[in-house]
């Protein structure tokens, strides 16, 4: 049985803070890794070596930027989406620091979510880092993914039990 908990947005911003790369899906140009880091609630800077994420900068794609852990019992995953733009010239001063290289580029997020799941009998401390668990819920039986993660899951991706 898997327990499932919703980030709240704080928890969110808490979790997106806490790390330096992830997978950012471009609207139109695929996805690629990014080294990442929160300016405010509300603005990502993001940077990469990959000349579409600049390309995609400069015509205002959405994107989504997501980070994901998963151990053997947990896991956790927090999305946020928006869409991206150029740096303007004191941005990129300010945003040197961005982990990898290239030129930063800004993600305005618009909307960010979060969820982790836990195999009932795991250990607490293989829950997301600052996630209070006083809030659980059983997903529905039969079906193996909890019904939060499975509305941030790309629609083909579904977790199953093995075994």
């Amino acid at each position: 049985m898997t327990t499932c908990h919703t980030f709240t947005t704080a928890q969110c911003w808490t979790t997106l803070r806490e790390h330096s790369y992830a997978r950012l899906s471009l609207g139109a140009s695929g996805s690629c890794v990014v080294g990442f880091a929160v300016v405010d609630a509300g603005l990502v800077a993001v940077r990469s070596c990959e000349a579409r994420l600049r390309q995609a900068a400069e015509r205002g794609e959405p994107a989504r930027l997501e980070v994901s852990w998963s151990g053997p019992v947990s896991g956790w995953l927090v999305v946020a989406e928006g869409r991206l733009r150029p740096a303007g010239e004191t941005e990129r001063g300010r945003w040197g620091d961005v982990p990898a290289s290239g030129a930063p580029v800004a993600l305005q997020v618009s909307r960010v979510r979060g969820v982790d799941s836990l195999a009932l009998g795991s250990r607490d401390e293989d829950r997301a880092p600052g996630v209070d668990r006083t809030e659980r819920r059983q997903d529905a039986p039969g079906d193996d993914t909890p019904p939060a993660l499975a509305r941030l899951l790309p629609a083909p991706v579904r977790l199953r039990r093995v075994g």
